[in-house]
């Protein structure tokens, strides 16, 4: 990723895991790191070598940002059917379908509604 830009929206996955190997780290990088009810992200310093492993469902979005210089890194994880991309900053969801052609719909979170669970009636 080329010097100062940020590599996408920071995000985290419902159903995938996702990990990245850092193979060459500019000063100045840093990874965004957006944790489950905090409204603010907090910034880490990355550097060559460094391993990031986000299990589905941590609810730990995660965005790199470049300084001066490149960052140069692995990703890889799952690529599962059907998964649910969660942008906190945005107050957005990505639904993503791969069991066809890929299709996918962006919610906005106040329009996803969540039914009450009713107990189990004999």
């Amino acid at each position: 990723m080329p010097p100062n830009n940020v590599g996408t929206v920071p995000h985290w996955h419902s159903n995938e895991d996702e990990w990245f190997y850092v193979i060459k780290a500019g000063e100045g990088t840093r990874i965004i790191l957006y944790e489950d009810g905090k409204d603010e992200p907090r910034e880490e310093e990355v550097k060559t070598g460094d391993f990031f492993g986000f299990p589905a469902t941590t609810k730990t979005a995660h965005a790199f940002k470049t300084g001066a210089d490149e960052i140069v890194y692995i990703v890889g994880g799952a690529r599962k059917e059907v998964d649910v991309v969660h942008y906190p900053a945005l107050k957005m969801k990505a639904i993503i379908d791969r069991t066809g052609p890929p299709l996918m719909w962006g919610v906005k979170d106040e329009h996803v509604l969540i039914p009450e669970i009713q107990p189990f009636k004999k």
